[in-house]
């Protein structure tokens, strides 16, 4: 049977249309609109959630399922009047599923990956931003870039006005610098940090009142302190005691080392919050005065990098 099958491929050119209603009678598969639809409700184990996620009616979810089900002769669900279940069918079939949508993925990741991966977009930023949230997370931002290449300069007060050079610039400035071809992307807000072992010095930091026993780390200046003695209520202690340091980057280092309590920003030190090299002592936090903005340039020929990448970051501020 193979052989006769390999024979037609080798002999006489086929008739193409004939040889693609081979493949289709080959194929024996139903739809694969129904099989996505019911690889999300059975990950869910909810039509509801399924209809959610899908951005789609209850109804078109159920429908796509019970055709699935016909087709296949056999439930795949057991539904109850609380909740619904997979069945052993519908277990191995969700499996198969998930494994052949995935290779598919990688597959358009992969075409995508060769198409894009001459093309470059350069991104103008500080160096703290560049090494606190891009360079951390370059592998993803190549994904959403569809594989496309990142060029990363490192301007110092990089804004709007740098765009002659580049695609795109992500800066941080006052919260009313909003201009033609620049879009507020979010604020932060700012509060203590600190390595995790001044917690358990001979003099822990329990209450902001503590801080009278520690160094103070400053970014670039006294002024985010004076704020936050403020908020605080911390009138007898001086704000402006500590080391002042040139970048955030410096003084998240010296935090890290345990050389005294900064002022954090809940974009930039996201990633030591979450993996518990730094901690939140105490509150209370209070809003930056400047916002993180992104510009573009629209001389650019990469409008469509460009607008990929306006997406991710966008996107990024979740990932806090």
């Amino acid at each position: 049977m193979l052989e006769s099958h390999s024979s037609f491929f080798h002999s006489s050119p086929p008739n193409v249309t004939f040889v693609h209603k081979w493949i289709a009678m080959r194929r024996k598969l139903p739809s694969l609109n129904a099989l996505r639809v019911f690889e999300v409700a059975a990950q869910f184990q909810s039509f509801t959630r399924a209809a959610e996620e899908l951005n789609v009616t209850h109804g078109s979810v159920s429908k796509h399922v019970k055709n699935l089900e016909h087709s296949l002769g056999t439930g795949l669900f057991e539904r109850s009047t609380r909740r619904m279940t997979l069945t052993n069918e519908g277990h191995a079939l969700l499996q198969s599923t998930k494994e052949g949508f995935d290779v598919i993925e990688q597959a358009l990741l992969a075409i995508n990956q060769k198409k894009n991966g001459s093309q470059r977009l350069l991104i103008l930023c500080d160096a703290d931003f560049a090494s606190l949230r891009l360079m951390p997370r370059i592998k993803e931002l190549r994904e959403g870039l569809g594989g496309a290449r990142v060029e990363i300069e490192a301007v110092e007060g990089a804004s709007r006005n740098h765009l002659d050079s580049g695609d795109c610039a992500i800066w941080y400035g006052p919260r009313s610098s909003r201009s033609a071809h620049s879009e507020k992307l979010f604020s932060s807000t700012l509060f203590p940090v600190a390595s995790p072992a001044l917690q358990t010095a001979t003099a822990p930091l329990k209450t902001p009142a503590d801080l009278r026993l520690h160094t103070l780390l400053h970014d670039r200046s006294t002024e985010e302190w004076r704020r936050y003695f403020q908020v605080a209520g911390l009138k007898d202690l001086g704000y402006d005691d500590g080391e002042i340091l040139g970048t955030s980057s410096l003084t998240l280092q010296a935090t890290l080392r345990g050389m005294g309590v900064a002022i954090g920003d809940n974009f930039l030190c996201a990633r030591h919050l979450r993996e518990g090299t730094l901690v939140r002592p105490f509150g209370p936090s209070f809003p930056s005065s400047n916002s993180y903005f992104i510009s573009y340039n629209p001389l650019s020929s990469r409008q469509r990098l460009i607008g990929l990448f306006r997406q991710w970051i966008r996107n990024s501020k979740q990932i806090l």
